[in-house]
């Protein structure tokens, strides 16, 4: 009788779900999607809103100050695209390597960490103090401990061990300064690097002091100008910069080819007083120049170079240039008005955009080292080298322009 009760007692339980005109449905599933995790709130003004889905999808990106690699693209390896996936996944830990504590790489350190909380992602900055073999122990302990990505400012005298490295942990990395060649010798790309182009630094530069001499100089005769590159032939992309501006300014005053000279800083090393040394021997040892233009290769030298102009007292014939030109603003800030007037900036943000776009990309595991940025690669390099532009900036003109940069990226102006 009991096991009659019950038939009976589901027969019409039954006949009362057919009652109330349908199937019974499924328990609802009350698991959170893979990508339901909140994006960062928009009320934080320094941190950009994801992008609109509703925009169309060929809407145009927003100005940048490099026109031909805009901040925001959809394609993969670049900044808009690793907004658009930065909260489908788990937080990543990446960590930044620098050769040294200077104020080039504690600049892109900062700027590299103020994209975590847009891209999801913490970064620690970690340097062996110029030290190679702790460079590469600090490589292999991250690499074993399961840092999701590196980003490196590497030594050519460390990356053929490195490379070694990250292949065997098959590591995730960007490199930036130093191009990834894994020797002291090659200049072919075999890991994904990026750089402000160095020959095309010196080239702009020197376009610029040839465009505008004569706002400091007046209408000068150009035969009396004379060019010094003040370089370190042991560094390539440094050197390059000064070369860059040497074949530029045998192009646009090509009668002055026995006016033009590099001074080496190989002897004394990549530092302010070996630039303050090689520069003023340039200018002594040819009396005969009136007037010169000077592009350094680096910002150390930019400063050693401005301490021998100031020394000879000729702030008045001689124009300074330099790449990067964090140093210099620096300067003007505290009300420098000297012999130092133009610098090939970095664009440490814009840089900092592109790292992180790629970067994130290949932890996404949606590019990997071999075909990131492939339509960027130059000929002769194994993997993509990619070549920003960047601005020469002067004292009227840094300010617009780096808030310009980060409005781009949706933070506050910095000037």
């Amino acid at each position: 009788m009991k096991r009659i009760a019950a038939l009976i007692l589901v027969l019409a339980l039954v006949l009362s779900l057919a009652a109330c005109g349908g199937k019974a449905s499924a328990p609802e599933d009350t698991t959170p999607a893979p990508d339901s995790t909140p994006a960062p709130s928009s009320e934080d003004s320094t941190t950009p809103a994801a992008p609109d889905s509703s925009e169309p999808e060929d809407s145009a990106a927003p100005d940048t100050p490099t026109p031909d690699e805009p901040a925001a693209t959809g394609e993969v390896g670049y900044y808009a695209d690793a907004l658009e996936n930065a909260y489908k996944r788990d937080k990543y830990e990446f960590v930044f390597i620098y050769n040294a504590a200077t104020p080039l790489t504690l600049q892109e350190e900062e700027c590299l960490q103020k994209f975590g909380e847009n891209l999801n992602f913490t970064l620690e900055g970690a340097t062996p103090t110029n030290d190679n073999d702790k460079y590469i122990t600090m490589i292999e302990e991250y690499a074993m401990n399961g840092v999701d990505g590196f980003v490196f400012d590497m030594d050519p005298a460390v990356q053929a061990r490195g490379l070694e490295i990250l292949e065997e942990y098959d590591c995730k990395y960007v490199c930036i300064n130093n191009t990834m060649t894994g020797s002291t010798t090659s200049t072919s790309c075999v890991g994904p690097t990026v750089v402000c182009g160095s020959y095309d630094c010196g080239q702009i530069q020197m376009q610029w002091l040839v465009d505008n001499y004569k706002t400091y100089w007046g209408d000068v005769d150009p035969a009396e100008i004379g060019y010094i590159g003040v370089t370190y032939s042991a560094l390539n992309d440094i050197n390059m910069r000064c070369v860059g501006a040497y074949d530029k300014f045998l192009e646009l005053l090509p009668g002055n080819a026995d006016k033009a000279f590099l001074a080496d800083c190989v002897s004394g090393g990549m530092n302010i007083d070996s630039a303050v040394s090689e520069t003023t021997n340039a200018i002594v040892g040819n009396s005969a120049i009136k007037y010169w233009f000077i592009v350094t290769g680096s910002s150390d030298m930019g400063t050693g170079a401005a301490r021998a102009v100031e020394s000879l007292g000729k702030d008045d014939c001689i124009l300074v240039t330099t790449v990067p030109a964090s140093p210099l603003i620096a300067e003007w800030q505290t009300g420098y008005e000297g012999c130092w007037v133009a610098g090939v900036d970095f664009a440490y943000m814009y840089q900092a955009s592109l790292v992180l776009g790629g970067l994130c990309a290949l932890c996404d595991g949606r590019a990997t080292l071999d075909d990131l940025w492939a339509d960027k690669r130059l000929e002769g390099d194994v993997r993509t080298k990619f070549v920003y532009e960047a601005p020469v900036l002067t004292i009227d003109t840094y300010k617009s322009y780096y808030n310009d940069l980060y409005e781009s990226f949706g933070f506050d102006p910095i000037y």
